[in-house]
C-alpha cells in the first residue's frame, strides 16, 4: 500500500531496529558485528619482574574464539576472566607473544564488555610498553569479525625485572656431623 516492493522485508513491517552504526534492519542479528580489544590493569608483584597484563573486550557478538599476539612482555599462561567463565582453553606462546583462546566444546563468550583473560607476565622486552597486534576473533557465527578495534600500547615499566646476581654467597659448614638423622647446613646470599 505505497511501499516499494522490498521494503518490508520484516515479515511484512519496516525495519524499524538501530544498529550502533545508525543502519536501521529488522532486528539486532543484522547488524554488523563490532569488537575492541584493549589492555586494562597492569599489575606486578613488589619483587619486579612478574606480574599479570588484563585483556579487556567490548563485543556485539558472542566471540567464539580468539587470537591476537602481544609484543614487548615474556608471557607464561592465561588465566581468568571471560574466556575462563566459558570453560574455553587459552594457550600462550611464551617465545612467540601469541595467545590463543577457543572451546573445545562449542561455548561462546557472550556479547558485552569485560576481562577476557589476564596474561601472566615474566618479564619485559626491550621497551617500557606493550602491544597487540594480529588480533583475530571469530564470531558465533564462526566467521571472524570484520573491524577489530585494537587499543592502545600500554606502560608496563613496573614489570621491569632487575638482572642482578649475588655479589656474595657462602655456605656454611654442616652441623652436627652429617651421619646424625638431621643435620642443618647455614648459607647466605
Amino acid at each position: 500500500d505505497g511501499i516499494d516492493e522490498g521494503t518490508c522485508d520484516c515479515d511484512g513491517t519496516l525495519p524499524d531496529y538501530e544498529c550502533a552504526d545508525g543502519s536501521i534492519v529488522c532486528d539486532a542479528s543484522e547488524c554488523a558485528s563490532e569488537i575492541t580489544i584493549s589492555f586494562g590493569a597492569v599489575s606486578g608483584n613488589n619483587d619486579g619482574g612478574d606480574g599479570s597484563v588484563e585483556i579487556t573486550y567490548n563485543s556485539t557478538d558472542h566471540i567464539a574464539g580468539f587470537q591476537f599476539t602481544v609484543s614487548g612482555v615474556s608471557l607464561d599462561e592465561a588465566s581468568g576472566g571471560a574466556a575462563e567463565d566459558a570453560g574455553f582453553t587459552v594457550s600462550v606462546g611464551t617465545d612467540t607473544g601469541i595467545v590463543i583462546g577457543f572451546s573445545f566444546d562449542g561455548n561462546l563468550i557472550p556479547a558485552g564488555s569485560g576481562t577476557l583473560t589476564y596474561l601472566h607476565v615474566t618479564g619485559i622486552d626491550n621497551s617500557n610498553e606493550a602491544c597487540l597486534s594480529d588480533v583475530i576473533i571469530s564470531d558465533s557465527n564462526g566467521g571472524g569479525f570484520e573491524d577489530i578495534m585494537i587499543g592502545d600500547c600500554v606502560d608496563v615499566s613496573l614489570l621491569e625485572v632487575l638482572d642482578t646476581m649475588p655479589y656474595e654467597y657462602s655456605l656454611s659448614q654442616n652441623y652436627p656431623n652429617p651421619f646424625n638423622p638431621v643435620t642443618s647446613i647455614g648459607f647466605s646470599v
